[in-house]
């Protein structure tokens, strides 16, 4: 079975093709103090495996 591709100059990526991301929650200091900061950033595939198996990450 083959797909249609999802964007007509990226025919290897597909509508069955996926990305998971994570929301991290960071801390960056300056001269006022320390700030929170959260970025969204794709979760490696490793990474899934562990989360998804229930090993802790870190």
């Amino acid at each position: 079975m083959t797909t249609a591709p999802l964007i007509s100059n990226a025919p290897d990526i597909s509508t069955d093709d996926y990305v998971v991301m994570g929301l991290a929650t960071c801390f960056i200091k300056d001269d006022d103090g320390v700030h929170e900061v959260q970025i969204v950033e794709p979760i490696p595939s490793a990474a899934l495996e562990a989360i998804v198996k229930g090993i802790p990450t870190s």
